[in-house]
């Protein structure tokens, strides 16, 4: 019985580390941020402010280091106006992917 306890607290802790590991992208806007990028793949930056009710200059800092960490892609559109296009890349998606797995699984552990 404590055998089982053992493996079941080591996997607790294992799911712990994991998103100690990504703390980066705990932090709340970057969660949303990637959160509607994973569900709609790209955003255009005026509408991630708007959504998400961040200045333009919040958005951005988190922006840079969400594409520092090559989780988000950032590209200029000329159409009939300037936009700005912020797209997941295949780690954002991997990496987001996996904090929320390891969350769920760490969360039904709690009683």
């Amino acid at each position: 019985m404590d055998q089982s306890r053992d493996t079941e607290e080591a996997t607790l802790v294992s799911y712990h580390i994991t998103l100690r590991e990504n703390e980066d992208i705990a932090k709340q806007p970057r969660f949303s941020i990637l959160f509607l990028l994973y569900l709609n793949r790209s955003v255009g930056f005026s509408e991630l402010q708007r959504l998400l009710k961040l200045t333009p200059g919040n958005l951005d800092y988190h922006l840079r280091k969400l594409k520092k960490l090559g989780y988000v892609s950032i590209r200029k559109v000329i159409s009939w106006r300037p936009l700005t296009i912020v797209e997941i890349t295949s780690e954002g998606t991997n990496v987001f992917k996996t904090y929320v797995t390891t969350l769920r699984k760490l969360l039904e552990n709690i009683e």
